[in-house]
């Protein structure tokens, strides 16, 4: 699914709206080294916490999520605060009117999506990839569904709300299985 909300605006609408949806799609992209870096410091410790040590690997889990939430979300309120100003100084006025929503949906869904990764980190490293691989099989098509519909209908900022509400779709059914699969509170 990577990568589909390019295709689906240039599809839908054009090959210069996806200039204006790129560059924002780009940040978001590089703000994902955070969160890649504590899933690769949580896989191995829930994958060797999962069957010894549940209360060590609950108090980790509970950790993470926090240290995520407050390293993500004052970037996601600042990205929010500061699109226009950031992207009219990177890109200048005339892409900024253009790509400004865009880049504030985004880090909604950024922030959304960051939530997810502590879940879904748990959920692989304690031996139930095979959830997550479903979720993201029954997920797929909805979203580009989704995605479809609000680009036809609102364009380049409905491709991003539809990968904003596919964050927050992560967010909650990640944190759903992780709390019934392994009894991790959400």
């Amino acid at each position: 699914v990577a990568g589909s909300d390019r295709v689906v605006i240039g599809a839908v609408l054009s090959t210069s709206a996806v200039a204006y949806y790129a560059p924002p799609q780009s940040v978001m992209g590089q703000l994902y080294i955070i969160p890649g870096a504590v899933y690769l410091t949580l896989f191995p410790a829930f994958s060797a916490l999962g069957s010894v040590d549940r209360g060590r690997m609950e108090r980790l889990y509970a950790s993470a999520f926090k240290v995520l939430a407050l390293v993500m979300g004052p970037i996601a309120l600042l990205l929010v605060v500061f699109a226009r100003d950031g992207l009219t100084l990177w890109l200048g006025a005339e892409f900024a009117d253009q790509s400004t929503r865009v880049l504030q949906v985004l880090a909604v869904g950024m922030f959304l999506n960051t939530l997810a990764w502590v879940p879904s980190t748990a959920l692989q490293g304690a031996g139930r990839p095979d959830l997550v691989a479903k979720a993201f099989l029954i997920e797929a098509p909805l979203y580009l569904g989704a995605t479809v519909a609000l680009t036809h209908q609102i364009g380049i900022v409905g491709t991003a709300l539809a990968w904003a509400v596919r964050g927050l779709a992560d967010a909650g059914l990640f944190g759903v299985m992780a709390w019934r699969g392994l009894g991790l509170a959400p």
